[in-house]
């Protein structure tokens, strides 16, 4: 699970015209709070709206949480070893999932589940190291080569587990986003603290101020960026950890050697969906910035900044053109 992360810098001096409302409304889902900010002439539509969108939210945490009994994920991880019919959004998701960790080598696994709960992230009293025997053992559970998808039916490896803390809140507020501009809304944010979704531009027709937390500094912004109509993903080594005998062990582990990543300490990738970004950042966050620049360079619809384990920035090709000028 992620926690605080992205810090959002704006400033609602911005109303052109006294007939555009501003509805917000903030819930609890995914084990965060998650904000839904519109601006629109139509009260009653922009309220509509933003009540579909989290409807919208909680129906994919609901269907899809791989820990709540009778979800689509928790079925397939309690029928490890044996084929079961599942649904074409899920089928996306698993085949996403696995071209991500071909792409990484296997540094990204989506069945790294028996890895995570032995770490129990969660637990914030548990302040041991795992068990290495007990880690050693679940490490050969984890090969997303053991998933096998006919049409709609899949089978992962016996005792195998789907881990979703990956991809599943981004993909939800890209559902969500995607309600909101099907009901005619044509400025809005979502803000899931590590996962943002921006709609158009602010009323003023101004771009939206996002602030980039400093990873060695909360109080401090690293980075403004000045966007509209774009997603971004954002993976820390400070967004869930633990201190054991002094070091900090955080949640982001490279699924070959069942340890947290230890090459960089943000990774942010912009996107054209916040699904996208929410798995790219996770997903290349255990590889070498070179490695990071190389994928990201090479897809168009992509851009990321990378702040290595030393604080050094690196950026992609066009990275850049979205930071603010201004002063922090």
């Amino acid at each position: 699970m992620k926690n605080i992360l992205i810090s959002l810098i704006i400033l609602f001096n911005l109303f052109g015209c006294n007939s555009i409302k501003k509805i917000e409304k903030e819930k609890f889902l995914f084990g965060t709070f998650i904000k839904i900010t519109v601006f629109s002439e139509n009260k009653t539509l922009a309220e509509n709206s933003v009540k579909k969108a989290f409807d919208e939210i909680t129906r994919v945490q609901d269907e899809y949480n791989p820990y709540k009994k009778g979800s689509k994920f928790y079925n397939l991880n309690h029928n490890s070893g044996k084929y079961i019919k599942v649904s074409n959004e899920e089928i996306m998701m698993l085949k996403d999932a696995i071209k991500m960790s071909e792409l990484t080598n296997g540094k990204y696994d989506i069945t790294i589940a028996p890895i995570m709960k032995l770490w129990n992230f969660k637990e914030e009293k548990a302040k041991a190291l795992p068990n290495q025997k007990k880690l050693k053992e679940k490490l050969n559970l984890v090969d997303y080569k053991k998933i096998k998808i006919d049409n709609n039916f899949v089978k992962i490896g016996k005792n195998q587990e789907i881990d979703t803390g990956s991809f599943l809140k981004g993909y939800a507020i890209y559902r969500a986003r995607e309600i909101l501009k099907k009901n005619g809304i044509k400025s809005a944010f979502i803000s899931a603290i590590s996962s943002i979704e921006v709609i158009g531009e602010k009323p003023n027709n101004k771009k939206w101020k996002i602030g980039i937390q400093n990873p060695e500094n909360k109080e401090k912004i690293l980075k403004i960026l000045e966007v509209s109509n774009v997603s971004i993903g954002v993976s820390g080594d400070y967004q869930t950890y633990k201190i054991i005998n002094g070091k900090k062990y955080h949640h982001l582990i490279d699924a070959t050697t069942g340890y947290p990543a230890r090459e960089n300490k943000m990774v942010v990738i912009l996107a054209k969906n916040s699904y996208i970004a929410d798995l790219y950042s996770t997903a290349l966050f255990p590889l070498k910035k070179e490695k990071i620049l190389k994928i990201v360079n090479f897809n168009k619809d992509l851009e990321a900044m990378i702040v290595d384990k030393n604080m050094n920035i690196s950026y992609s090709s066009n990275f850049e053109n979205y930071i603010s000028k201004e002063k922090k």
